[in-house]
């Protein structure tokens, strides 16, 4: 039985950049032609009273991440969300979710947002799973060709 551990990181933890790289190259060599990948993430973002930014350890390894950030004094988008490719299968994106959504919710958010890329089925099917519906797209992503926004009432 794998032990699963969901720590909170700050973007200079060393296990951080090599997650992120290696989410930076899927969603950039997947992406549909002419689409735009939002792949920034400031590290006044996710520190404390602004969001937070987890990683999934499965025996102490790093194996998934995902992150909030305040859009709005009780809005929160969910960012940098990914599962490593031999670790998928293992829910790993439900418990960040669940986690993002537990601790938002604790914080008095009443609404989360997310971009995610049209292509991306399984993130979309996950998305739903939890309640999230299609939305107008805000911000950075109003004029991004491949985006698609979901929002969840918390």
């Amino acid at each position: 039985m794998s032990e699963l551990q969901i720590l909170r990181r700050t973007l200079d933890h060393p296990h951080v950049r090599p997650i992120l790289d290696r989410l930076d190259h899927e969603l950039i060599t997947t992406e549909p032609e002419g689409g735009v990948c939002h792949i920034h993430i400031d590290p006044t973002d996710v520190e404390d009273g602004n969001g937070a930014f987890f990683i999934a350890y499965v025996d102490d390894e790093p194996s998934a991440c995902g992150a909030y950030r305040r859009i709005g004094p009780t809005t929160a988008e969910v960012k940098r969300m990914w599962v490593d490719p031999e670790r998928r299968g293992l829910k790993l994106g439900a418990a960040i979710l669940r986690t993002i959504e537990d601790v938002t919710r604790a914080e008095g958010y009443t609404e989360l947002k997310l971009e995610t890329g049209e292509h991306l089925e399984a993130a979309v099917g996950l998305y739903r799973s939890f309640g999230f519906e299609q939305c107008d797209p805000w911000g950075d992503y109003i004029d991004s060709p491949h985006s698609y926004c979901m929002s969840k009432t918390l």
